[in-house]
């Protein structure tokens, strides 16, 4: 049994359209900048983002059920956090995507 059969964990198929498929994207990246290793980084974790968040993007709970919940004197800063409402799992990746691209910005190659 390999790693994927016993982790339930499907792999992407390894052909040479996939691979020129990837190169096409790695070379988007690279030429605006970012080292060939950079930009398979950044394919890798923009597709592990968005492939977790479709597994497992739960809205939440009732704004009402997570402020009774919350105790302002032990959780303040969580109060005030939730207070304008709770993260929606839209919200939730946007934040995400936006990070992964100011922490990829900051790794251009000058």
């Amino acid at each position: 049994m390999s790693n994927s059969e016993s982790y339930g964990v499907c792999f992407p198929a390894i052909t040479t359209a996939n691979f020129a498929a990837l190169e096409e994207v790695v070379r988007m990246l690279h030429d605006a900048g970012f080292s060939s290793r950079t930009a398979l980084h950044m394919v890798y974790a923009l597709a592990g983002t968005v492939i977790a968040h479709g597994a497992v993007a739960v809205e939440p709970a009732e704004h009402a059920a997570v402020t009774e919940a919350l105790d302002d004197a032990v959780t303040p800063l969580l109060a005030d956090a939730f207070a304008d409402g709770v993260l929606t799992a839209d919200e939730r990746l946007s934040f995400t995507i936006d990070s992964l691209i100011v922490g990829f910005e900051a790794r251009l190659v000058s």
